[in-house]
């Protein structure tokens, strides 16, 4: 008889566990969804003629990035109210041509890698608007770093960016940006 009670109260436990669990897996996965609920009234940036769209809060500034800028390349640098501090103020996507259509990981070893070996840099392989693509963390001092995405789309490469400091809350701005990026096809 007292087997029974032991056995009851086992089961008792075992099912609350898989009841927490249960809500705490629903909460882990349901968190993009989170992330575009707060993106609900931003507007949209689109680029026809590189084919692509970003969305950014209601009080960003979308500044054209020219070819011959510091970037090299044509593009665009959205600024935000939200994101008033650091050396860049928002988050840029530059443009760049891919002829060869190597992939993130090739282009970077051949277009940036070789001009910046003093620099540290850690590579991650990662998908990005359903495309493969890398993102690489580099040092940009002592408490700065830059978080960049590669990816290759249509002959180009898609080089996504900003400068942030260490545990700065505007990286969840920077994903809530990511998780927007798209291409027109």
């Amino acid at each position: 008889m007292q087997n029974k009670a032991f056995s009851k109260i086992w089961i008792l436990i075992i099912l609350v566990a898989f009841i927490i669990g249960g809500i705490l897996a629903w909460q882990y996965w349901w968190s993009p969804e989170e992330i575009k609920e707060g993106i609900a009234d931003w507007e949209t940036y689109r680029d026809r003629t590189n084919g692509f769209e970003i969305k950014y809060p209601q009080d960003g500034i979308i500044t054209d990035l020219m070819s011959g800028s510091s970037l090299g390349s044509p593009g665009v640098h959205i600024v935000s109210e939200k994101y008033e501090k650091g050396s860049i103020k928002g988050v840029a996507v530059v443009v760049e041509d891919n002829p060869s259509q190597l992939s993130p990981r090739a282009w970077w070893d051949l277009e940036w890698d070789p001009y910046h070996p003093e620099e540290e840099f850690i590579i991650k392989d990662i998908t990005l608007a359903n495309n493969p693509a890398i993102e690489v963390i580099m040092k940009a001092g002592p408490t700065e770093f830059f978080r960049r995405i590669f990816v290759a789309h249509d002959r180009k490469i898609y080089h996504i960016f900003t400068l942030l400091e260490y545990q700065d809350e505007r990286e969840d701005y920077f994903e809530q940006m990511l998780s927007t990026f798209s291409f027109l096809d």
